[in-house]
């Protein structure tokens, strides 16, 4: 991913102010990479798992975990990659019959984290 541009900047920072609109248009603009990622994975399973429901379950994950984020733009795109591979791996053990390790929900992103490699 490039440098973080001052608009996503400002969006995470009125995120972190409450502003859910702003946190939605942040999420959003990773989309496209979170898109590419799932059907780079979801390959050999297309037709019984969507890409476009799995980035929606991320997308999901991310606005319900935000208010334990603490980092900056950089960590965020970690912290949004780490949580949709959760999403992803959750996806094709459920298509291959495979349980979890730990006891983790599907939406559960684990803890606080202020950087991407802490989550």
């Amino acid at each position: 991913m490039s440098q973080p541009d001052e608009h996503q900047q400002s969006l995470l920072q009125a995120a972190k102010n409450g502003d859910d609109d702003a946190l939605g248009e942040l999420i959003e603009n990773f989309r496209p990479l979170l898109r590419a990622d799932a059907q780079r994975t979801l390959r050999d399973i297309q037709g019984r798992v969507d890409a476009s429901d799995v980035v929606q379950m991320t997308w999901w994950s991310a606005f319900r975990a935000f208010p334990r984020f603490t980092g900056d733009v950089d960590a965020f795109v970690g912290w949004l990659r780490k949580i949709h591979e959760r999403n992803l791996q959750d996806a094709v053990r459920d298509q291959n019959g495979t349980k979890r390790n730990g006891d983790r929900g599907p939406f559960e992103t684990g803890t606080q984290c202020s950087s991407g490699d802490d989550e």
